[in-house]
């Protein structure tokens, strides 16, 4: 049993699971006009904030930092892995590397939309009143309109 553990978790070392906003996912249909036509895109500009000056008229538009993957992951991942009750080393025997690293990377995905529910526990910018103004729907949502983005979230086993 112990040779079997061994194997399991070297095995574990060789493999990683990626999360977050994946090629799977990149497509978005536009809406009213947006360009933005890729979710990694459009996640970055607000996983990182984004300033810049628009040169016809000089203005400066400053979209906040408002992680939804780092931020959750870092500091709210092991609290739901926690919560979920896996016993990971008998999850490792019985259902195998594979299986195993799937449920971890659902629970990654899990605590990214716990931070969209949250409004990442508080701690994502309120939106600037221009904001909520311009928004068609889901008026006071942070990083939700379309669902786009929030629903292109998944993970992935390699």
């Amino acid at each position: 049993m112990l040779h079997k553990l061994q194997a399991r978790l070297a095995e574990v070392e060789k493999r990683s699971v990626k999360v977050g906003l994946l090629a799977s996912t990149a497509t978005r249909v536009p809406t009213r006009g947006d360009r933005m036509t890729h979710n990694p895109s459009l996640g970055a500009v607000h996983e990182f904030g984004l300033a810049y000056t628009i040169r016809s008229t000089g203005a400066t538009v400053a979209i906040p930092q408002r992680s939804f993957i780092q931020m959750p992951l870092a500091q709210h991942l092991d609290a739901t892995v926690r919560k979920d009750d896996t016993d990971w080393i008998s999850s490792l025997m019985t259902r195998g590397v594979a299986r195993t690293l799937q449920k971890l990377g659902k629970l990654a995905e899990d605590t990214i939309q716990e931070a969209f529910n949250t409004k990442g526990w508080g701690q994502w910018p309120a939106l600037q009143p221009s904001t909520v103004w311009s928004k068609k729907q889901n008026k006071t949502a942070i990083l939700i309109e379309t669902t786009q983005m929030r629903k292109a979230i998944t993970s992935e086993v390699i």
